[in-house]
């Protein structure tokens, strides 16, 4: 038996690839550009089966177009459900691309997250043994389309964001960019996130594909600033009145918010706790903001395969 574990769509004749088995924790949007010449791959997979699955699907596409010439991968950031993948294309000949703050970090290695996750049924995945740091715009020419890349000037959903935007007219939003699905900032700045929001709906892009979430358009970055806005006013909330996050957010629930069918509602404590740290110019916890993602989610959570 086969198992789909993504659905493959266009968009502008680019190829989006989205998990069949939902938006939890660690699943999240590949996709690739094929060009005349060249291929560019927009973020991999967490694990080596789903990583495979993906460059299986992206052969089939290249074969259909005719199309050979070398296969090169793009990272929007370091975080594993995006990156742990790239090696497979590296050990193929490919060269990875990334902003210099996830070279940086990539270099640290895979995080398991012990404690946090329950299991890390990845396979024997690793990071890319060189990256390709992009430390200013860089346009790459596929051969009939081109892909430019932008690093992130500030600290946003990462550290190491990046974005891709092609020639054909769509925006690959990495993490920046989230669509019914709950955003994480533990690894970031929601001050920051939030003026690079800005800077990308002043851009007038049209066709938004999000790190986690459905292909949409202009209001996905209205829809993501919506729910940041949210966390700073909870965070602001916390500050003023010396409570916790847990506090603030009983007061101001996600039940009266649009998002609250968002999946990964763990997310929101851990966020608020983010915000505040930074209201109050102070260094984040990292350990506290997991332990109180696991008491809101019930114990460890559990990564796909």
């Amino acid at each position: 038996m086969v198992v789909e574990l993504y659905d493959v769509r266009s968009v502008r004749g680019e190829f989006v690839a989205s998990p069949t088995d939902g938006w939890g924790w660690f699943l999240s949007n590949s996709g690739w550009i094929i060009g005349d010449d060249a291929t560019l791959v927009i973020d991999t997979a967490v694990s080596e089966r789903r990583t495979a699955w993906l460059e299986r699907s992206i052969a089939e596409h290249r074969r259909a177009r005719g199309v050979s010439g070398p296969v090169s991968v793009a990272l929007t950031h370091v975080h594993g459900d995006h990156a742990n993948g790239a090696y497979l294309f590296e050990a193929r000949g490919g060269t990875v691309f990334a902003s210099p703050g996830t070279s940086h970090e990539a270099g640290l290695g895979i995080r398991r997250f012990p404690g946090f996750l329950s299991e890390t049924p990845w396979g024997d995945v690793r990071m890319p043994s060189a990256i390709h740091a992009v430390r200013a715009e860089r346009t790459l020419d596929l051969g009939g389309v081109r892909a430019t890349l932008r690093p992130c000037p500030r600290v946003a959903h990462t550290a190491g964001d990046l974005t891709v935007s092609s020639s054909s007219g769509v925006l690959w939003a990495g993490d920046l960019v989230w669509n019914g699905v709950t955003p994480l900032a533990v690894q970031g700045s929601v001050e920051g996130w939030l003026s690079t929001l800005d800077e990308l709906a002043a851009e007038g892009h049209q066709d938004v594909v999000p790190g986690h979430g459905p292909v949409g358009g202009p209001e996905l970055f209205a829809r993501t600033r919506d729910y940041l806005d949210w966390v700073q006013d909870v965070a602001a909330t916390a500050v003023r009145d010396c409570t916790t996050a847990e506090s603030a957010l009983t007061r101001q629930p996600r039940s009266d918010r649009p998002w609250r069918e968002w999946p990964c509602p763990e997310r929101d404590v851990a966020n608020v706790m983010r915000s505040m740290a930074e209201q109050r110019d102070q260094p984040f916890e990292l350990l506290a903001a997991i332990t109180a993602m696991l008491k809101v989610h019930g114990g460890p959570v559990r990564a796909p395969s």
